[in-house]
């Protein structure tokens, strides 16, 4: 079983008391399927930003699936042009306050944020992401500790825009690259430069499995999702081989180490 770490304490205090429905878990026969509905806008789309109460109905879903019998699988995706747009900063910063506050805000959204990716990225079910629009920031993390990606051509990308708001990954974070994508300039093109992908081009340098149009996301992905329950015997043991593989990424995410924010300029190179 895919250890699960508790919400900090400073994560269980801001918990409304009666939270919002943020995700839906259906099952489509031997396949569950995950539907992210966090953060809506009000026209038909979820930016499914990552607060408190998303992350613990995420890991509620989870829970639920990881009792299932074997030869279960999973598929988590959303509606409407998001995937998903990256940590909650609105809730991060919300009220103003104290600084010392807002680190503490920010120390345990990151802690529960890396936990989720450490279980994900060893779930003890073969995982499918069908991306089906924009995939910003923590949201391509989440889809890359998935063991399958399918994304929809035609509209949405997929970036680390980390660079672009002067956000650093840390320790767990840049091990979630590093595990999952192979290529050392790709991982360069979407850690240092924060590139966007189509996709056609996130196909193409290998980020996801399959690009294809919008009507045949969940029926590619329900194939592949179908395609690997069925070669496991256990889930215990798909849970061990996925520790072992990614086991730098696993320790790193469940130290759960808040990045340290730039202070200054970085060090000059001498002429």
């Amino acid at each position: 079983r895919a250890p699960r770490a508790p919400p900090t304490r400073a994560m269980a205090s801001s918990q409304p008391q009666t939270p919002p429905k943020t995700v839906e878990l259906t099952r489509e026969r031997d396949v569950f399927v995950l539907t992210l509905l966090g953060t809506p806008d009000g026209a038909g789309n979820f930016e499914n930003r990552f607060n408190p109460t998303f992350i613990e109905e995420i890991n509620l879903a989870l829970d639920v699936v990881e009792a299932a019998p074997v030869g279960a699988a999973l598929i988590t995706t959303s509606r409407g042009k998001f995937y998903g747009n990256g940590l909650d900063l609105k809730w991060l910063f919300k009220g103003g306050g104290a600084e010392d506050a807002a680190a503490q805000r920010r120390a345990a959204l990151m802690h529960d944020f890396q936990h989720l990716l450490a279980r994900m990225i060893q779930f003890p079910v073969p995982t499918v992401a069908a991306i089906n629009g924009h995939c910003f920031a923590g949201a391509l993390f989440f889809a890359l500790c998935h063991d399958h990606r399918v994304m929809r051509t035609g509209k949405g990308f997929a970036c680390m825009n980390e660079i672009h708001i002067d956000m650093p990954l840390g320790e767990g974070l840049n091990s979630v690259v590093v595990a999952k994508v192979a290529d050392a300039n790709l991982r360069r093109d979407m850690a240092c430069h924060g590139r966007r992908y189509s996709g056609e081009a996130a196909e193409a340098a290998g980020l996801v499995d399959r690009a294809v149009e919008v009507g045949a996301l969940m029926p590619e992905s329900l194939w592949i999702a179908r395609s690997v329950a069925a070669i496991r015997k256990s889930n215990t043991v798909l849970h061990a081989i996925k520790r072992e593989l990614y086991r730098g990424a696993v320790e790193a995410l469940e130290r759960g180490l808040v990045p340290a924010m730039p202070t200054g300029p970085g060090p000059r190179v001498a002429p």
